[in-house]
């Protein structure tokens, strides 16, 4: 799937003139939403792997956590 999406959301972002800017860092940004899950899987992998990046490139990474509770208030 990440074959898929990545490729398909790299297009940067045109203003509202139709100009390309590229040191927009939204551009350059991607977004990964799980909900908790088992050691070993994708989204595991992937929140340790920001999370090493955040502390050693905090201007380049950033990690956003949520409560365990509102995945278990809806069953999952």
């Amino acid at each position: 799937m990440q074959e898929v999406i990545i490729p398909t959301m790299a297009i940067s972002r045109r203003a509202m003139d139709g100009t390309k800017h590229e040191e927009e860092s939204v551009n350059k940004s991607q977004v990964f939403i799980t909900t908790a899950g088992f050691k070993g899987t994708f989204p595991y992998d992937k929140l340790i792997q920001f999370l090493v990046r955040m502390v050693t490139k905090p201007d380049k990474c950033m990690v956003l956590g949520g409560t365990w509770r509102l995945p278990v208030a809806v069953g999952l």
